[in-house]
């Protein structure tokens, strides 16, 4: 009889090991199903210990263990490796190894045929320290990794068209020593896009899978890329990368200075730098690919830790004609107040329509307006259940209301200060509804589509509404940072206001606008016109 210990494998377990007896042996390092509660959960093997080295442990115990009884082989689903990353990531993070695993395995991986797991190349199982309570462990329980062999952190920063023209020829070079390529990309559009572009010619060796995906094609998806006998390009999102394959030489991570690849949800990881990890392990070279890397990324190839592909590319080489106006200037400003939309936008839009050709607007925020202030108090309108500034948004038809953009908590807007019972709320800041208002109001024939987080639910959403848009001449899109992804080269693109970036507290701040600026420059075929009234941001003069 043998004491197992293991890490479970899920959420919201409440406890980083669960202890067990069972007749078999376990390799440490190994994946097995247990029972949890009412029903089995799948598990990592922590260590493996004869009942009779365990005396004083079972002894002194305060439970009873419960037994492993269906159980009697070790599940192949994830690269030993990617068991070490999710050691690794634990520990810097101080999270239990069973939720990190949770987020490394996705569920089409457990549903795996045992006759598909007896087919697989089996891996080195990793070290696993079987001695933290002193107890003395097996001679066979005491387990290495076999090491990688050489492995490599490269970047490739260049415009879009250029650095899939490089991706290309990494394939096509992998492709040729008979190994596999792994691209991963931040968000299932990007997945969607990238795929087009690198599997023309080769569409027999491309597989995708993100969470868009439906559950039978994932299941699908996935067990035609873990077990091709031949070379493929394998695309994903963060979630999925870890296809269990051992011929995988090189993993791309395309727009590495995306905020996508940091995750919002429990755990909260950065895939980045699993990824990285990962690769380092298993041998396979690590490209990090954007039209600007992260800073941090530059400084580690300006210290010589990593290295380039091809030099550096820090400007937008097919760059429009652009057109910057202050609307700080004396001709943008009204008596009560300042002008929203310049007379060289307004000028812009009525060429498009002159033309019959589409424009896209861009603006930082959602709704009406991102600030509500009172005029006597001067305190801002709070959310009631999480304390954060509320959003003004009008519907398409009713009365305005207060939106949290935290929480998701909703109210109507017809009311008075919280604070000192004022009735004199102001306005502050430019949301996308309002621009929207305005261009409605002036061009009531034009075809007006809007691309935020209000308006698509998912990817699918955003699609329709861009295939509709460019059904219809001079139609005008308007779109928030969400909609960045969806669009493709438009004649003219204008930048109604991004001002309310630089109040957001976040050191990134800049960096992020830089990243708008040159998506949106790369994105206009013609015409680049930004409205602002912070000209003087070094994010800006750059």
């Amino acid at each position: 009889m043998y004491i197992v210990t293991v890490s479970p494998i899920a959420r919201n377990t409440f406890t980083d090991q669960l202890t067990y007896w069972s007749a078999h042996f376990f390799t440490p390092g190994s994946i097995i199903n247990v029972p949890f509660r009412s029903k089995e959960i799948s598990a990592l093997v922590q260590r493996c210990i004869s009942a009779e080295e365990a005396k004083m442990e079972i002894k002194n115990a305060n439970f009873e263990a419960r037994k492993i009884e269906n159980q009697v082989s070790e599940i192949k689903i994830i690269r030993s490796e990617a068991v070490e990353t999710a050691r690794y990531i634990s520990e810097f993070y101080c999270l239990p190894i069973g939720t990190i695993l949770s987020s490394f395995i996705p569920t089409c991986a457990f549903n795996t045929k045992e006759s598909e797991l007896e087919n697989q190349t089996k891996s080195e199982p990793i070290k696993i320290d079987t001695n933290e309570s002193g107890v003395k462990s097996t001679p066979h329980a005491a387990l290495t990794i076999s090491r990688a062999p050489s492995s490599e952190t490269l970047t490739v920063q260049s415009a879009t068209d250029d650095r899939v023209k490089t991706y290309r020829s990494i394939i096509r070079e992998e492709f040729a020593r008979r190994k596999s390529v792994i691209v991963v990309a931040p968000r299932i559009i990007d997945a969607e896009n990238i795929f087009e572009q690198l599997t023309k010619g080769i569409e027999n060796s491309g597989v995708i899978i993100h969470s868009g995906l439906s559950k039978k094609k994932i299941e699908e998806e996935w067990q035609r890329a873990k077990n091709a006998n031949h070379p493929i390009i394998y695309i994903s999102t963060p979630s999925f990368s870890m296809i269990p394959r051992n011929d995988i030489s090189v993993i791309i991570i395309e727009q590495e200075a995306s905020r996508m690849y940091s995750s919002g949800w429990t755990p909260r990881i950065d895939w980045r730098m699993v990824i990285e990890k990962y690769g380092s392990l298993i041998g396979a070279r690590v490209v990090l690919g954007d039209t600007l890397l992260r800073i941090e990324t530059l400084a580690r190839r300006d210290n010589g830790l990593i290295s380039d592909i091809s030099q550096a590319v820090f400007r937008v080489e097919k760059a429009p004609q652009t057109i910057v106006v202050d609307m700080n200037d004396k001709e943008h400003k009204i008596k009560d107040g300042f002008k929203l939309i310049s007379e060289e936008l307004w000028s812009m839009i009525d060429y498009a329509k002159k033309k019959n050709e589409r424009m896209v607007i861009f603006c930082s925020r959602r709704g009406l307006s991102p600030q509500t202030l009172c005029g006597d108090c001067g305190k801002t309108v709070m959310c009631t259940n999480c304390s954060s500034p509320v959003v003004l948004h009008q519907p398409k038809s009713g009365d305005r209301f207060f939106l949290c953009h935290h929480c998701g908590e909703k109210r109507s807007a017809l009311e008075a200060c919280k604070n000192c019972g004022g009735w004199k709320l102001t306005t502050l800041g430019i949301g996308i509804d309002t621009i929207g208002t305005l261009v409605e109001k002036k061009y009531p024939e034009s075809k007006i589509f809007k691309i935020d987080k209000d308006s698509i639910k998912k990817e699918s959403d955003g699609k329709k509404i861009v295939k509709d848009f460019l059904k219809n001449d001079h139609a005008i899109l308007l779109i928030t940072e969400t909609g960045l992804p969806f669009i493709p080269v438009i004649p003219y693109i204008a930048i109604a206001s991004f001002d309310s970036l630089f109040s957001i507290p976040d050191f990134r701040i800049s960096e992020r606008i830089v990243h708008n600026l040159i998506d949106l420059a790369e994105k206009t075929e013609k015409y680049f016109l930004i409205q602002s009234r912070n000209l003087r941001s070094p994010s800006e003069n750059k």
